[in-house]
């Protein structure tokens, strides 16, 4: 006779995560859950980086903030010799790429996570160096629509090898599956702040880029 102590039990903890996420299980997100419930790293030290007093939180923030520094460094040096002069020319560039049929101004903004203004400055540039053209969309041809130059791409290929060295150095010593489990809980993050910007400014959506 078969014992379904363990589908119970399953099936509990199932509960126990809706009601903690507001939500129905979402099959990755609820393992990541369960996964985490039942081993905390409760003996993990941050005595080496934490400040007396600090929060994990605080922790956490000045971390992301200095390896963002770290990540502009390193591509500033890839860039060297570029007609680009930012990491965020490049993203810019690589999103029209990949974007063939073109990208308003705001979706391009977008998809770069950037506040308007900064992100015109980097369109204005762009468009000022040939690398970027822009046209009437061919949906409404009140807007734009914009697209990579052969100038641009031309720009941007030399430049994928260099990045992908930019991405290893990021990473540094951590091994595969460490890895893949910093991958699961930045995409976590970046699902939440996606959400948390979506509800503070309603054109922040990026279901139209899919």
């Amino acid at each position: 006779m078969m014992n379904y102590a363990l589908l119970q039990q399953l099936i509990t903890e199932c509960a126990q995560y809706e009601q903690a996420n507001g939500q129905q299980a979402d099959m990755p997100q609820f393992a990541r859950w369960l996964a985490n419930k039942y081993d905390p790293m409760e003996n993990v030290n941050i005595a080496s980086t934490a400040v007396e007093g600090e929060s994990t939180e605080v922790v956490i923030g000045r971390i992301v903030f200095f390896l963002t520094r770290y990540a502009k460094i390193y591509a500033k040096k890839a860039l060297e010799g570029s007609v680009l002069s930012s990491i965020d020319e490049f993203v810019y560039l690589a999103a029209l790429l990949h974007y063939q049929k073109g990208l308003s101004k705001s979706e391009l903004i977008r998809y770069n996570r950037h506040e308007k203004p900064t992100g015109m400055e980097i369109i204005r540039r762009l468009i000022a160096l040939g690398l970027v053209a822009q046209a009437p969309s061919e949906m409404d041809k009140r807007s734009t629509v914009l697209a990579i130059t052969e100038a641009g791409k031309a720009a941007v290929f030399p430049l994928f090898d260099k990045m992908a060295v930019v991405s290893k150095v990021i990473v540094g010593d951590l091994g595969t599956k460490e890895q893949l489990q910093l991958v699961a809980l930045l995409e976590q993050l970046e699902h939440f702040h996606q959400g948390l910007l979506g509800s503070l400014k309603g054109d922040w959506g990026l279901s139209d880029l899919k």
